[in-house]
C-alpha cells in the first residue's frame, strides 16, 4: 500500500447565517370540559427562509461531537443555484429511503478537490476475514445529467464516468471552487467536459468544517491491496506509521457516513409550565399535540422553541396558553363491572352470565349516580340510581330485577348529580357482554383412532386412554364425563368448534360417557347425548381343548386317537370371541385349520374342513382367541392327538 499524499486544506468560509422567523404567533387555546387533546400544525408558524429545498443530514464517524453536517438539496428554487435538479434529488432520496447509504465510506479523497462517497459499504470485519473488504452498494438505474449549477466549494454533485448520463449512487462534495474544471465547458472537444457535472445540493451552516476534517484524513492507494481500482485514493484513519507488514485494516480505519437521512430544516422543542395539568408532545406527523389529563382543569403555558436543525443557537420561541374549563360536576370515573359479577374464567374480561350485574365507580362525594345501559343502536335505558359515599365518593349499583340485561353486547354509562341539581356529562363508556347459555356438544363419539377391533364404530376398544371427539361452541372448554366424573378436558377450536379429549384413568369395563361445554362467561351446557364405551384391554387363551368323544375312535374316547382326518375339537374361550385353531405335525410350523365362534357362555366347537384334512400322524393342536376390541390371546396349551387307520 502506498503512503499518504500531502494535503492542503482550504481556509474555512465565513459562517452562513440563517435565522428562524416567526410567521404567525401561536394563539391561546381554550378547551371544552370534555375535550382532551388538540393538534396544532406548526408549519405556518415558523420558517427558515434561507432554506427552500429538502434537507439531508449526513452523520459521520468523525471523532468528537462535531460529526455531522446538513445539505440543502436543489429540488426547489432558492439561493445558491441557477436551476433545480429534480432527477438528481429524487435519485439521491431514493437511496436514502432504501437505506443504501447507511454505513458507506468515503472511498475517494483528492486533496484540494473533492471527497467522494455513495459507492461502497464500510467493511464489517478486519481485512483478513470474511466481510473485510468494502462492498459495492446495490444501485438503481442511471439518471440524466442535470449540470448547470456551479461546482463551488461546499456543493454536493453527482459522480459519474466519462459518459454524461451515467450517474447512479455515487456523489462528491467540492472542497474548493471547482467551477473551472467541473462546470460545463461548451467549447471543449471532450463530451464529458462539455456536459459538466450536476451540482444538486449545498452544505449548510458550518458543515464544511466536518467535510474539511474528513478531507484531512490521510489518503492511501489501496487499489492493489483490495484488488479494486476504485480505491486508489482511499482515506484511512489511524494507519500505523511506518506501515506494518502484513497490514490488517479494520472497519474503524475507514471514513464513514454512518447514516444519511431526510430531516426538516427546523427542530422543535416544547415545554409545559405544568406537565401534570397539560402535556405537549409531537405525533408521527410532527404536529404539536396538547392534551389534558383525565379530570384535569386549569391553565398552563406552552413554550415552543423553533431552532435551525443545523445550528441550535439559531432559534425563536413563541409562548401561548392553554386553558381547560372545569365542569360544574365531574362525570363518574373508574366505571367497572364488579368482580363478583364478572363470571367465567376471568374476573376482568367484562363477560358475564349475570342478567343483574353489579357495577362500581367513583364520583363526587354524596352525588346521586344514574346508570344507563344501551344495546347496539337501541335507545339507552335507565337502569336506576345509587348514592356515592360521602366519605370516599365510591358507589355500587346492582341491576334491578325489573330491568335485567338480556344476552348481548351492552354499553354502560353513568352521570352524577350534585346537591345543587347540576348533572355531569356521561362517564366514559364501559363495554359489557352478557351471555346466558351454551348448547351441549354434538356429534360426540369415540374417535375413530381409539375405536379398535373389528369395527371402528361399535364403541368397543382396547385403547387404555381412549379419545373422544365432537363439536362444541368455538373456544369453549369441553369436559368428558364418565360416571359423573370428569376424566379429561380440551378447548374447542376457536373457529370450527371441533374438539378431541383423551380420557385418562379408566379401568376395563363398560361405561356411559357424555360431554359438557363451559364458555368464557361460565355457562355450563347440558350433557351431550351419551354413548356406551366398552374398554377391554385383555383376553385369556382358550382352555380345555379336547377331541370330542364322537371323533375319539381309539381304544376309548379319551385317548385322543382317531382314524378321522377331519376330527372335531371343543373348548372354552371368552364369550363371543373368535377362536383360531392350529395344527402342528412333528414339530413343524403350526398351520391354521380355521376358526370358530365362542357362544355367549364361551363354549366352542370346531371341525377340520375337508380342505384341511389331516394325514395320519401325530399333531399338537392349539388355539387362540380374539375379541371385538381387537385383543388377541396367547396360544392355548397344546392338545396332542394321533391320527391313523388302526384307530378305526
Amino acid at each position: 500500500m502506498k503512503k499518504p499524499q500531502s494535503l492542503r486544506v482550504e481556509s474555512l468560509e465565513a459562517r452562513q447565517v440563517m435565522a428562524v422567523n416567526v410567521l404567525a404567533p401561536l394563539a391561546d387555546l381554550t378547551f371544552a370540559p370534555t375535550e382532551a387533546t388538540r393538534t396544532i400544525d406548526l408549519t405556518p408558524a415558523f420558517d427558515l427562509a434561507e432554506v427552500t429545498g429538502t434537507v439531508a443530514r449526513f452523520t459521520t464517524n468523525q471523532p468528537g461531537a462535531n460529526n455531522r453536517f446538513f445539505v440543502e438539496l436543489f429540488d426547489t428554487a432558492g439561493a445558491g443555484r441557477t436551476r433545480t435538479t429534480p432527477a438528481s434529488v429524487s435519485n439521491f432520496l431514493a437511496y436514502i429511503d432504501a437505506g443504501r447509504y447507511r454505513n458507506t465510506i468515503v472511498h475517494r479523497s483528492v486533496a484540494n478537490f473533492v471527497i467522494q462517497g455513495g459507492g461502497f459499504t464500510q467493511p464489517t470485519a478486519p481485512s483478513d476475514q470474511a466481510g473485510g473488504s468494502p462492498a459495492a452498494i446495490a444501485t438503481f438505474a442511471t439518471i440524466a445529467n442535470e449540470s448547470g449549477n456551479q461546482n463551488v466549494r461546499g456543493t454536493l454533485a453527482m459522480a459519474r464516468t466519462g459518459e454524461p448520463n451515467s450517474a447512479s449512487s455515487q456523489f462528491f462534495i467540492n472542497t474548493i471552487d471547482n467551477r473551472a474544471s467541473l462546470d460545463p465547458q461548451p467549447t471543449s472537444s471532450d463530451p464529458s467536459l462539455r456536459a459538466g457535472y450536476a451540482a444538486f445540493g449545498k452544505v449548510l451552516g458550518t458543515g464544511m468544517s466536518v467535510v474539511d476534517a474528513m478531507a484531512a484524513v490521510p489518503v492511501y492507494d489501496a487499489a492493489s491491496y483490495y484488488q479494486n481500482g476504485a480505491l486508489e485514493e482511499l482515506p484511512l484513519r489511524g494507519v500505523p506509521n511506518p506501515i506494518p507488514s502484513p497490514l490488517i485494516l479494520r472497519p474503524s480505519h475507514f471514513v464513514t457516513f454512518t447514516s444519511i437521512d431526510r430531516v426538516g430544516e427546523i427542530a422543535y422543542t416544547i415545554t409545559s409550565s405544568d406537565p401534570a395539568l397539560a402535556t405537549a408532545t409531537f405525533n408521527s406527523s410532527d404536529d404539536l399535540v396538547v392534551g389534558f389529563g383525565s379530570n384535569k382543569f386549569g391553565t398552563a403555558t406552552i413554550t415552543v422553541r423553533a431552532a435551525s436543525a443545523f445550528d441550535a443557537t439559531d432559534f425563536k420561541e413563541d409562548v401561548f396558553t392553554v386553558t381547560r374549563t372545569a365542569p360544574a360536576i365531574f362525570p363518574p370515573a373508574a366505571l367497572a363491572l364488579a368482580a363478583r359479577s364478572d363470571s367465567g374464567a376471568s374476573n376482568s374480561d367484562r363477560l358475564t352470565n349475570a342478567t343483574r350485574p353489579v357495577f362500581t365507580g367513583t364520583a363526587e362525594k354524596g352525588s346521586v349516580i344514574t346508570v344507563f345501559a344501551q344495546r347496539g343502536s337501541e335507545p339507552a335505558v335507565t337502569l336506576g340510581t345509587a348514592k356515592a359515599s360521602t366519605q370516599t365518593g365510591g358507589w355500587t349499583f346492582e341491576t334491578p330485577r325489573a330491568r335485567p340485561l338480556t344476552a348481548g353486547a351492552w354499553t354502560i354509562t353513568a352521570t352524577a348529580r350534585n346537591a345543587a341539581g347540576t348533572t355531569s356529562s356521561p362517564s366514559a363508556p364501559l363495554a359489557v357482554t352478557v351471555k346466558t347459555a351454551i348448547v351441549a356438544p354434538t356429534a360426540f363419539a369415540l374417535a375413530a383412532g381409539s375405536d379398535s377391533g373389528v369395527s371402528n364404530s361399535d364403541g368397543v376398544t382396547n385403547v387404555a386412554t381412549p379419545a373422544f371427539s365432537g363439536i362444541a361452541e368455538p373456544g369453549s372448554t369441553v369436559r368428558v364425563i364418565v360416571n359423573q366424573r370428569s376424566v379429561g378436558s380440551a378447548v374447542a377450536n376457536p373457529v370450527s368448534g371441533a374438539f378431541t379429549v383423551a380420557a385418562a384413568g379408566l379401568r376395563p369395563g363398560a361405561y356411559r360417557v357424555s360431554a359438557v361445554a363451559v364458555d368464557a362467561a361460565g355457562n355450563r351446557s347440558q350433557l351431550s347425548t351419551p354413548l356406551t364405551l366398552v374398554l377391554d384391554t385383555a383376553i385369556a387363551a382358550p382352555r380345555g381343548l379336547d377331541l370330542v368323544a364322537a371323533s375319539d375312535t381309539g381304544r376309548n374316547n379319551k385317548d385322543n386317537r382317531t382314524s378321522l382326518q377331519t376330527p372335531t375339537f371343543s373348548g372354552s374361550a371368552k364369550p363371543n370371541s373368535t377362536v383360531e385353531v392350529y395344527a402342528a405335525s412333528n414339530g413343524a410350523v403350526a398351520v391354521l385349520l380355521g376358526t370358530a365362534t365362542a357362544d355367549r357362555k364361551g363354549a366352542w366347537r370346531f371341525t377340520v374342513p375337508p380342505a384341511k384334512a389331516l394325514a395320519a400322524g401325530n399333531y399338537a393342536i392349539t388355539a387362540l382367541a380374539s375379541d371385538l376390541a381387537g385383543n388377541r390371546s396367547p396360544l392355548s396349551a397344546p392338545l396332542a392327538i394321533e391320527i391313523g387307520a388302526a384307530f378305526a
